[in-house]
């Protein structure tokens, strides 16, 4: 789940700011899984320039308290790392024996932008095409244990920018990491009204 600052996702909508939005479906989607079985392990990450493993994967009859607490909690900063949080999310699916169907979710709402270290100890932004590549990698391991679905909100307006400066598209990229059905399609999704997340999240598993 992404943290990150932009003006655009975290702008006000009405009485609600985007924020708002993104935690009341996130509440309701593991309100879901709960109603469904509270013996479903969840786990949650969140990221920025850097990622963080909020909660550990656990069953929702012990860490179910803990998850709602961590969305209330969620604070913003500046940065986009898919790469860190895909890399802590493959972390966990390895640590996990249970032969249980996974599923990762990644949620969105920016093109990759976080620095690294380069040869000379400085931080510099690592670019977009360099990114994407690590991201691909990353995803790629994922999918050999789960199925990773990805979620962008506002993604039309980041793709914008990318095309007037050449990068890679976000939705592009975003659907072509995605885990694909049987009939192909990609398990990517994507909208430009955050209020609109929760049918989102309520349509993954329909």
């Amino acid at each position: 789940m992404t943290t990150n600052g932009s003006y655009d996702f975290y702008q006000q909508v009405g009485t609600k700011t985007r924020m708002d939005y993104l935690q009341e479906a996130a509440k309701s989607f593991v309100d879901n899984l709960n109603d469904l079985s509270s013996e479903n392990q969840v786990g949650l990450i969140t990221f920025n320039s850097k990622a963080n493993q909020e909660v550990s994967l656990g069953a929702l009859s012990e860490n179910y308290s803990s998850i709602m607490n961590s969305f209330d909690t969620i604070q913003t900063a500046t940065g986009t790392n898919q790469y860190a949080a895909l890399t802590i999310a493959n972390n966990m699916l390895q640590n996990d024996s249970s032969t249980n169907e996974k599923y990762v979710i990644l949620l969105t709402d920016g093109a990759p932008n976080w620095k690294e270290e380069n040869n000379s100890g400085k931080e510099e932004t690592v670019g977009a095409q360099e990114s994407w590549n690590k991201i691909t990698d990353a995803a790629n391991t994922t999918k050999q244990s789960a199925t990773l679905m990805t979620l962008g909100v506002g993604i039309g307006y980041v793709d914008e920018g990318a095309k007037q400066d050449g990068s890679p598209l976000a939705s592009t990229m975003l659907a072509e990491i995605a885990s694909v059905d049987k009939n192909e399609k990609a398990y990517y999704y994507n909208t430009d009204n955050a209020s609109s997340l929760e049918g989102l999240f309520d349509n993954m598993f329909t």
